[in-house]
Formats: structure tokens, sequence, C-alpha cells
């Protein structure tokens, strides 16, 4: 099976996924941020769908339109009015009411809508599987910025404290 170039990219392009996912899930289930996941990629369906009405690539628009709800996940959450669980329930309620209603009003009619959004792994191309190795980089590059910019684990430490109410000792400044 491996003889063949689609399995070879899906082999890579699962592995180097998993590794991103181990590395950025720590800080997902510190901040009690499971739901987000969910949130976001049922919000895909409201980017796939302008994408589709307006004739663009539907995975840019779906990427674009995913960093709009995370940035609205997160402004909304920071006012201190609601939830992030809440503020995160009603985004994605609301993209995807916004998507189905665009496919139903659009002229375009696409048998394919769902492969979008599930997709299979054995379609992964060349450049998707360069553009997950640069995600996965990303982390080391930033390590090596010196100075200020540089995120410290103490902080890290001090912030996880702070959202379970738990004691932590003053920590001497450690580059993560």
């Amino acid at each position: 099976m491996l003889a063949y170039g689609f399995a070879q990219r899906a082999l890579v392009g699962g592995v180097l996924i998993a590794i991103l996912c181990s590395m950025i899930s720590f800080f997902v289930v510190v901040r009690r941020l499971a739901f987000v996941g969910m949130g976001i990629s049922h919000a895909a369906f409201g980017g796939v769908a302008i994408g589709l009405v307006i004739g663009i690539n539907p995975i840019l628009t779906a990427g674009f339109f995913c960093v709009l709800v995370a940035i609205g996940i997160g402004w909304f959450s920071r006012k201190g009015y609601l939830h992030e669980d809440t503020v995160i329930g009603i985004l994605f309620a609301t993209a995807m009411a916004f998507g189905v209603l665009l496919v139903s009003i659009a002229d375009v009619y696409n048998l394919d809508l769902m492969s979008y959004l599930f997709g299979s792994i054995l379609a992964i191309i060349a450049l998707e599987i360069c553009l997950i190795a640069g995600a996965l980089l990303f982390k080391p590059v930033v390590r090596s910025i010196p100075g200020r910019y540089r995120v410290r684990l103490p902080q890290i430490v001090q912030d996880m404290a702070a959202e379970t109410h738990a004691k932590t000792l003053p920590t001497p400044v450690i580059v993560a």
C-alpha cells in the first residue's frame, strides 16, 4: 500500500498532524477550550458557503472565516459578559446557520459540498504537507526569538495556576 504516492503522503501528513496536535492539545485542555475545536470546525461551514457563493476557493475562505470566528470568540469572552463556552456555542451556531442560508439562496449547487468539510486524508497533497510542516516549525522559530518577546515557562505555569486557583511558588525566569 505504501508503494502509492497518495498513501505515502497520507502517512506523512497524518504523522505530522499528530505531532502538531500533541503540541497544542496541552494548552487546549489546561485552558478548558475543548469545545473550541468543535465550534470552529462547525463554523468552517459558513466559510465554505462564502467561497462557493462568490466563486473562490472554499478552503481558503473557510480558513479565513475560522480565524475571524476565533478572533470573535476571544473578543467576546474577554469582554467578560459571557463565558467562553457560551460564546463558542453562539458563534458556531450562527456561522452554521449563515452557511446554510448562503447555500440555500445560492445559484450554484455543489454535490461535493460535504467533501470540503470532511475530506479524506488520502487526498492530501504535497503543498498541504509543507504547510503542516511549516506550522510544526513555527514553535522552534518562536522559541529562538531573543529577549522579552519570548514566551517564558513560568508565566505559562502562573497562568495555569491562576485559572485553576492553585498556589504556586515564585519561580526563576526559565526560558521555555
